[in-house]
C-alpha cells in the first residue's frame, strides 16, 4: 500500500504532476533531459539522509550492472525502445540530478510518477545495499551472508535477495530494508506480515501532523480466497480489496451488520477479462484465418455484451469504448461466409477457406472469479456463429510459459484500458497477440518474425507515444492514433469495461474514497484513520 514515486499526479494517473519525493523537477522541451531536486531532509526509515548517491547507486550500480540486471529496462533507454541508448546520469550536487536521453523519451515520466513501482527504479538505499555489492564489498566480507542463503560466490543472487522492492514485502529480507514508504516491515510471527509506521515518513497533514495516522498494519496468511472473504465477513479484517467478487455482493451486504463493515463498489483499473488471439501461432491454416480482419470483426460482433454484463457483472459494468460493442451475430456470420468459411464439417462447425477443420483453444488461468464464466460465455457466442471453441483452465505459470513459447492459440488476461490514457501502456504491444512479432521488435530484428506493414505502423505509433510526455497535446494526439488503430485492427477483444469492484471496509475506518478506481484507495492509505464507535 502507498508506493511513493518521485512525482505524483491525480490518483494513480499523470495529470497535474507535482513533486512527491522531489521538491522540484523540470523537463526539457524536446523530452531528452529531466532535472530533479530531491527534498532536503528526506530520510530512509533508518534515519539515513536520502541523497543523489542513492540515485547514482540505483542507476549505475544496479540498473546498469549486467549481473544484477541482465536485461536493461526499456523505459530507461532512449525512446523507450529495446535498442535505444542507455540513460545517462549527471549528479549536480547532493540533491540535484539530471537524466539525459539521446532521443525524445517523454513517457519515461510515467516511471517517475509510477504508482506501480514507486521509487524503486531510481532510488536505492546505497548505505544498506552496498554491503551486498561486489564493487563495494569483497566476497570475503559477504561470506556469512552468502552462506546463509546457501550461495557460493554468486553475490548478485545475494543482492537480489536483499534488494527488496515494493512487490517483495512478503520476503523475510524486507524486515531489514530501509524504505521511504509510510510503513516498514518488522519482525512478526510466522504466517503474519507486520508493518509499523515509518518514523521518518516525509508527509504531514494540513495541520502539521506527521502521517501515516495508523501505527501498525497486520496481513495474515490464509489458505485460500474463501478464507480471506470469511475473515472479512466475521469482522476479522478492516480492509479487503484483492479477493472480492461481484458474484458475492448479496453475501457481503447481508453480513455487513454482523461483520461491522461496509461494502463499497468502486471501479476496476483493468478490463476484468480480455481475450487475445495469437496471430503468430505457427500453423499456416490458423494464421490464414485469424489474420483476416473480417474474422476478428466477426468474433467481436458475436459477443452479447449486454447479457455478459448482466449475468457475470450484475449490471455493474459498461461497454468497451476502444472496440465496437455492437452485438450483431447475423453480420458476424455474413463476414465469416465472405472470408471463405461458409462450409461446415460434419460436426456443424465452420471449416477454413482451405477446407480444414478449425478450432479456437482458449487456455487461461483462474486469475479471478469472473474468468471461467466469461470463458464459458465466449465459447457459447463463438460457437453460435459456427466457430468451434474449446476452453482449458491451466495454471498461470503454465499459461505464461506457453505464451512466451508462442504455444498459445488464445488466452484470457487482464488489460488496463481504464489507465491507458494515464500513461500506463505496457500491455498495448504484441507480446500477447503476436509473440513472434514482439520478439522481432525487442531484438532489433535478430529474433522472432518480421511483422506485416500494418503492425509495424502500430509499433511506430507506440514509439511516438514513448517520445512525448504524458498529458501533453502531442501525447493526446499520439494516443488517439493508437486507439484508432486498435479499434480498426482489433488485436484483442474487450468484452466489457469499467466493471465494479467490491471493497469491504471496516465501519471504523475513515478517509476511504467512495468513488473512482478501487486501486486508487490503496495509494492514499497513509491518510486512513480509525475512530472509536
Amino acid at each position: 500500500m502507498s508506493n511513493e514515486p518521485l512525482l505524483r499526479g491525480h490518483g494513480i494517473g499523470f495529470d497535474n504532476l507535482h513533486g512527491n519525493l522531489v521538491e522540484s523537477f523540470e523537463f526539457s522541451e524536446d523530452n531528452t533531459e529531466f532535472t530533479f531536486t530531491l527534498r532536503r531532509g528526506l530520510r530512509w526509515s533508518d534515519g539515513v539522509p536520502v541523497t543523489t548517491a542513492d540515485v547514482a547507486f540505483a542507476i549505475n550500480d544496479v540498473m546498469k550492472n549486467t549481473e544484477i540486471n541482465p536485461i536493461f529496462p526499456g523505459a530507461f533507454r532512449s525512446g523507450g525502445r529495446a535498442d535505444g541508448e542507455l540513460v545517462d546520469l549527471e549528479v549536480v550536487d547532493d540533491y540535484t540530478f539530471i537524466l539525459r536521453f539521446a532521443e525524445p523519451s517523454g513517457q519515461v515520466a510515467a516511471q517517475f510518477a509510477g504508482w506501480w513501482g514507486g521509487y524503486d527504479a531510481l532510488l536505492r538505499p546505497k548505505h544498506y545495499l552496498q554491503q551486498f555489492h561486489i564493487d563495494y564489498t569483497s566476497l570475503e566480507d559477504m561470506r556469512e551472508a552468502l552462506d546463509a542463503e546457501e550461495l557460493d560466490d554468486e553475490w548478485w543472487q545475494l543482492f537480489d535477495v536483499k534488494n527488496i522492492t515494493g512487490h517483495h514485502l512478503t520476503r523475510r529480507a524486507a524486515v531489514d530494508m530501509p524504505v521511504l514508504r509510510p510503513w516498514m516491515r518488522v519482525e512478526s510471527a510466522s504466517g503474519t506480515i507486520r508493518m509499523e509506521r515509518n518514523p521518518y515518513y516525509h508527509k504531514v497533514d494540513i495541520e502539521g501532523n506527521q502521517l501515516p495516522y495508523i501505527d501498525s498494519i497486520y496481513s495474515h496468511e490464509v489458505g485460500d480466497t474463501t478464507m480471506v472473504e470469511m475473515r472479512a465477513l466475521t469482522g476479522e479484517s478492516d480492509w479487503l480489496r484483492g479477493a472480492t467478487s461481484l458474484s458475492s455482493m448479496e453475501l457481503y451486504r447481508g453480513e455487513e451488520e454482523r461483520g461491522g463493515y461496509t461494502t463499497l463498489v468502486l471501479e476496476q483499473h483493468v478490463t476484468p477479462v480480455a481475450m487475445t488471439l495469437n496471430l503468430t501461432y505457427e500453423d499456416e491454416s490458423w494464421r490464414q484465418v485469424v489474420r483476416d480482419p473480417r474474422f476478428r470483426q466477426a468474433l467481436n460482433m458475436s459477443i452479447d455484451r449486454e447479457e455478459l454484463i448482466e449475468t457475470v457483472y450484475f449490471g455493474i459494468a459498461e461497454y468497451p469504448v476502444l472496440t465496437d460493442p455492437t452485438w450483431d451475430p447475423e453480420r458476424a456470420e455474413e463476414l465469416l461466409d465472405e472470408m471463405g468459411m461458409a462450409e461446415r464439417g460434419s460436426d456443424g462447425f465452420r471449416l477454413t477457406p482451405d477446407g480444414e477443420s478449425f478450432e479456437i483453444t482458449i487456455e487461461y488461468s483462474d486469475l479471478a472469479s469472473d474468468f471461467t464464466p466469461v470463458a464459458e460465455l465466449l465459447k457459447e457466442y463463438y460457437e453460435s456463429v459456427g466457430i468451434r471453441t474449446d476452453i482449458r483452465l491451466i495454471s498461470e505459470e503454465l499459461r505464461a510459459l506457453r505464451n512466451t513459447g508462442n504455444e498459445l492459440k488464445a488466452t484470457l488476461i487482464w488489460l488496463h484500458p481504464p489507465l491507458w490514457r494515464r500513461g500506463f501502456n505496457f500491455d498495448w504491444g504484441p507480446w500477447l497477440w503476436g509473440p513472434l512479432w514482439n520478439d522481432w521488435y525487442n531484438s532489433g530484428g535478430e529474433q522472432g518474425e518480421e511483422p506485416p506493414t500494418e503492425v509495424q505502423e502500430f509499433l511506430g505509433l507506440l514509439e511516438a507515444v514513448n517520445e512525448t510526455a504524458p498529458g501533453t497535446p502531442a501525447d493526446q494526439a499520439n494516443l488517439d492514433a493508437v486507439f484508432e488503430w486498435i479499434g480498426e485492427f482489433i488485436p484483442f477483444f474487450l468484452p466489457i469495461d469499467r466493471a465494479g469492484y467490491p471493497l469491504l471496509v471496516s465501519d471504523q475506518l475513515r478517509n476511504v474514497p467512495h468513488t473512482g478506481l478501487s486501486i486508487d484507495a490503496e495509494y492514499i492509505a497513509e491518510q486512513f484513520y480509525f475512530v472509536e464507535e
